[in-house]
C-alpha cells in the first residue's frame, strides 16, 4: 500500500533522506577514513601510496556529499545554510594539500585534522 504523500511532502521525505545519507558519509566513511590516514602518518614509513589512496578515498566521499545535498538543492534553499557546501569545499582542499608528499608528516597531519573540523562543521550543520 502507497502512504499518499502529496508532492511538497514527497520532497520533504526526499531531502530527509538525503541529510541522512550525508551525515552516515561522514560518521562512517570519512571521519574513519582520517583516523586511518592519521595512524598511517604516525607509523611511519608508511607508503605515501596508501596514505594518498585513504585520502582519495576521502575526498571522493567528500564529493558525493556534495552531489548529494546539490540533488535536493539543499545549499541554496534556505533548508541548510550555504556554509555546508563551502564547508565541504575547503574539507577538499585540506585533503588534497594532504596530499603533497613533499610536505612533512606534522603538515600532512594538520591538513587532514582540518579537513575532519570542517567536516564536524558541516554534521552540525546537517543536524539543525
Amino acid at each position: 500500500m502507497a502512504i499518499p504523500f502529496n508532492e511538497v511532502q514527497v520532497a520533504q521525505v526526499a531531502n530527509f533522506l538525503r541529510v541522512i545519507n550525508a551525515l552516515d558519509n561522514i560518521d562512517n566513511r570519512i571521519l574513519r577514513q582520517a583516523d586511518r590516514a592519521l595512524l598511517a602518518l604516525a607509523h611511519q614509513p608508511t607508503p605515501n601510496a596508501v596514505i594518498d589512496r585513504i585520502l582519495l578515498i576521502m575526498i571522493n566521499d567528500v564529493d558525493d556529499i556534495r552531489v548529494v545535498l546539490n540533488d535536493g538543492s539543499l545549499h541554496n534553499s534556505g533548508g541548510l545554510p550555504e556554509n555546508a557546501i563551502k564547508r565541504l569545499d575547503q574539507a577538499t582542499k585540506r585533503l588534497q594539500q594532504a596530499m603533497n608528499t613533499n610536505a612533512s608528516v606534522n603538515a600532512r597531519a594538520h591538513h587532514i585534522e582540518v579537513a575532519e573540523e570542517e567536516l564536524l562543521a558541516v554534521r552540525g550543520l546537517l543536524r539543525y
